[in-house]
């Protein structure tokens, strides 16, 4: 009995075939996601953009290191990354507009105001009634400020 299942690729869409009870562990793990490991570094680098732990030049580093020019066959939400990474980035330029007014510009000039003029607003402290664990009522000061 054939221990192997059919699977697809999470990355190109290819179906292969894994049994993941033959060969050593270590080298074919990758196996449980994608049929080779060029498809399994683009579908890994895919994800850690997405969440935001890889950048541009960390993904077109990855698609070069693994020889990758034309991934239109991929799976459409990795192909809408690629895309969005390897597109050019668009300037908006937008035209400033400057106002002319007729009105003058008036100055007017500030006091100065000492220290001791300066009034601190008062902090106010409510005692609010709590249970504890025994059921008795205990106090604690509400921290709020009331301006």
């Amino acid at each position: 009995m054939s221990l192997k299942s059919r699977r697809i690729c999470k990355c190109c869409g290819k179906e292969y075939e894994y049994c993941p009870h033959c060969g050593s562990h270590s080298d074919e793990l990758w196996k449980n996601l994608t049929d080779t490991k060029e498809c399994l570094a683009v579908f890994n680098i895919v994800a850690a953009y997405n969440v935001g732990r890889a950048n541009v030049e960390q993904v077109r580093k990855v698609l070069k290191d693994n020889k990758i020019t034309d991934y239109s066959t991929f799976n459409p939400a990795i192909v809408a990354a690629l895309d969005k990474i390897n597109k050019p980035a668009e300037v908006h330029v937008e035209k400033e507009t400057t106002k002319v007014t007729s009105e003058p510009v008036v100055e007017v000039p500030v006091k100065a105001v000492e220290s001791s003029e300066v009034q601190q607003p008062e902090v106010q402290h409510e005692s609010v009634p709590r249970k504890n664990r025994n059921g008795k009522k205990k106090y604690r000061r509400n921290t709020d400020i009331g301006l």
